[in-house]
């Protein structure tokens, strides 16, 4: 089986994920469905496979929530901006918002679906998105 992943050398399988560009689409038909009501929040078993590799990544679980978050340090502010500039572009595409805080060099992000009260694939496809993004604007 292929693998892919965005920037840090680990690695999701490609039946999971196709990249294109910096946009990320759902490949496989056991990822969560999308109800009327908006995504629904991962399976366990979904959160063992998708998140496991954005822990190894730096992404960590918020204590007191369903919610993952990760804290990126630029060589600048100007190189925080593009950052935000280019995840803000790509998470309007994917109709998914993230709560982050920028001072200076460093941009703090966190990412949970308030539609579904957890984490869900939105979350997940923003993660990759924006540490794609990351490597792209040298965060260290």
């Amino acid at each position: 089986m292929q693998h892919l992943y965005a920037s840090c050398g680990l690695v999701l399988p490609c039946r999971l994920w196709q990249c294109i560009g910096y946009r990320l689409f759902s490949m496989d038909a056991s990822s969560p469905t999308k109800s009327k009501r908006g995504p629904s929040t991962l399976s366990p078993e979904q959160r063992q496979e998708l998140l496991n590799p954005l822990l190894q990544c730096n992404w960590k679980l918020v204590d007191g929530r369903d919610a993952i978050s990760k804290s990126y340090k630029f060589k600048d502010f100007q190189q925080a901006f593009s950052f935000m500039t280019h995840s803000a572009l790509n998470a309007e595409k994917l109709d998914h918002h993230p709560e982050w805080f920028n001072v200076y060099n460093r941009v703090d992000v966190t990412l949970t679906t308030h539609s579904c009260g957890g984490i869900s694939s939105r979350d997940v496809r923003l993660a990759s998105v924006m540490d794609a993004a990351a490597a792209k604007y040298f965060a260290q």
